[in-house]
């Protein structure tokens, strides 16, 4: 079945049902104290304490963002019968054009990538439009961008074509309430990229 979402409402325009999305500030809050806790915890098996705390620093510093972009994520998107590894200068393209969609609807937008994207053709575009975090090598990004996203509030959107289930599972096996909050909080807030033209 075909069908649209109205993203204002959450209802279909098929048949009218509403998705159970939305959570409410209490659970937003009992969800980010939850990320805070049990995923940051695993985070130190992919990253060092220092670069955990300079990013936590950043966000001190920097407030909260209207979007929080996966960078590696959408750099790397591949549509079909195109090559595995992508040349940079496509997957730069991929990222500035998702960057700048955003920055023209005059969004705060948080990208988080590594450090090779120094080596992108528009990597000074992207520092123009966006607020550039670069993680060290090895570390996993997905705890970060969640982080990010979550603690730029109830109105903050992530961009990312990952479907996050190391997180949904990490947050059902603490609790399995927590795992449908993140689920929901998960399909409210996360926009998923279908393609470049």
């Amino acid at each position: 079945v075909n069908t649209k979402i109205n993203h204002h409402t959450g209802a279909c325009l098929n048949c009218g049902s509403t998705l159970k999305s939305s959570i409410t500030t209490q659970e937003f809050g009992r969800l980010k104290k939850a990320v805070l806790y049990g995923i940051i915890k695993s985070m130190y098996l992919a990253t060092t304490p220092e670069e955990h705390n300079k990013f936590i620093e950043m966000l001190k510093k920097q407030g909260k963002f209207d979007v929080v972009i996966d960078g590696l994520n959408i750099a790397l998107f591949r549509l079909p019968n195109l090559a595995k590894i992508k040349p940079s200068g496509v997957a730069s393209v991929n990222l500035f054009e998702t960057v700048k969609h955003f920055h023209r609807h005059g969004k705060r937008v948080l990208l988080i990538h590594r450090s090779d994207i120094k080596r992108y053709p528009h990597y000074l575009a992207l520092k123009e439009l966006a607020h550039l975090h670069m993680l060290d090598s090895l570390t996993q990004d997905d705890s970060y961008f969640i982080l990010a996203a979550l603690n730029s509030g109830a109105g903050c959107s992530l961009v990312s074509n990952d479907l996050l289930n190391d997180h949904y599972n990490k947050l059902a096996d603490i609790s399995g309430d927590l795992g449908d909050l993140f689920d929901r909080w998960q399909l409210a807030h996360q926009i998923y990229v279908v393609g470049f033209d």
